[in-house]
């Protein structure tokens, strides 16, 4: 149980640095290494769980029309 609140708080850690660093869009989107976030679980977990997008060159964003309500 604890495990699953560790990775929880984790992909909620990285999601909120995708946002911190105004990767709202594929023009915005930032690389894994650009926000501290190279596991290749957790990539996939934000792209499961909180719909994070990922572009063919490998840039990561939280698809968000106005950047505060994603």
């Amino acid at each position: 149980m604890a495990a699953a609140a560790g990775r929880i708080i984790a992909i909620e850690k990285s999601f909120k640095k995708l946002k911190e660093a105004g990767a709202f869009s594929p023009e915005t989107a930032v690389t894994p290494e650009q926000v501290g976030v190279t596991s290749k679980y957790m990539l996939n977990d934000l792209i499961r769980y909180k719909n994070v997008k990922r572009t063919e060159e490998g840039r990561y964003y939280v698809p968000c029309k106005d950047g505060k309500h994603c």
